[in-house]
């Protein structure tokens, strides 16, 4: 279990949605996911929602600058309701609910037949117009990046440790990590200089279905601009199922996309990493080791 997720009883939140929110709202109930905020859904006069809590309100406001600047009929981003503070610990944010499954509990019948819409949306979400922003890297909660190259933005994973001081103070192996970012360091000579709107985080559990089509992309925490491919590297770096990964990358592959197995590799060892360095952070050991096998496994 994560040490830096937000844990917080059902009753105080209950409690603060019928007194703030809505009074007719009986009960709510426990969503799992999520490495930060803590989330329920409930049922209330006017719909479905799900309200997120969590001790910053960063994420909330990127997702609120996502729905305000990239929600379209091919985007559908949900739409915030409110944020705010729901005491002098917790931020709050109401959104309306996505209705379906996340992408990872769908049947493998149901994850082909959703596939084809599932490229489609990531196609709208890589074709949305960001010529009136620059730079490239992460984006803050009002859609700017700060990095001059996406070079530096994909090599800037070799600073978190260090500000963490993680290597001497958790499990996180230094050896290990050196490894596998000169590795990075190498493979990124083939990332272009490319500017596209990036998810960052186009996963398993931030994105829902119907069983057929796509019905919501949100936690656009990640979000960031730069190329492309980053996303289909996200994407079927965290799916389990060999068949699958094959079936996703298939779709790319078949496009002649330039130096896209370097770059794929170069993203997905960033992901690793990215991952065990967090890992290392919110003491989840177990986790931890798993990314550390997927690593290896892509390096090998």
């Amino acid at each position: 279990m994560s040490t830096v997720k937000t844990k917080i009883e059902p009753e105080i939140v209950l409690a603060y949605i019928q007194n703030n929110f809505d009074s007719t709202v009986s009960s709510i109930e426990f969503i799992k996911g999520g490495e930060m905020s803590q989330a329920f859904s409930f049922h209330g006069k006017d719909g479905n929602f799900v309200i997120r809590i969590n001790t910053s309100d960063r994420s909330f406001y990127k997702d609120d600058y996502a729905y305000k600047h990239f929600h379209s009929s091919m985007v559908p981003v949900p739409e915030m309701i409110s944020i705010g503070k729901l005491d002098d610990k917790y931020f709050f944010a109401i959104s309306k609910m996505v209705l379906g499954k996340h992408i990872n509990d769908l049947t493998d019948e149901e994850y082909m037949a959703t596939l084809p819409n599932l490229i489609e949306v990531l196609d709208a979400i890589h074709a949305v117009d960001i010529s009136d922003t620059e730079n490239y890297g992460k984006l803050d909660t009002h859609g700017k990046a700060f990095y001059k190259t996406w070079k530096e933005s994909v090599l800037s994973v070799n600073n978190w440790p260090d500000e963490k001081n993680l290597f001497e103070t958790s499990f996180l192996e230094k050896d290990v990590w050196t490894k596998v970012y000169k590795e990075i360091e190498r493979l990124s000579q083939y990332c272009p200089e490319e500017r596209y709107l990036v998810h960052g985080d186009y996963s398993h559990n931030n994105v829902r279905s119907d069983g057929m089509k796509v019905t919501g992309v949100y936690d656009w925490e990640g979000s960031m601009y730069g190329d492309f491919v980053y996303d289909v590297a996200w994407m079927t770096y965290w799916l389990k199922q060999p068949d699958r990964i094959e079936a996703t990358e298939k779709y790319f592959v078949a496009r002649n996309i330039p130096n896209f197995k370097e770059r794929l590799l170069c993203y997905k060892l960033r992901i690793g990493l990215s991952t065990l360095s967090f890992s290392a952070f919110s003491e989840q050991k177990e986790k931890y080791d798993k990314s550390k096998k997927r690593i290896f496994d892509l390096l090998s």
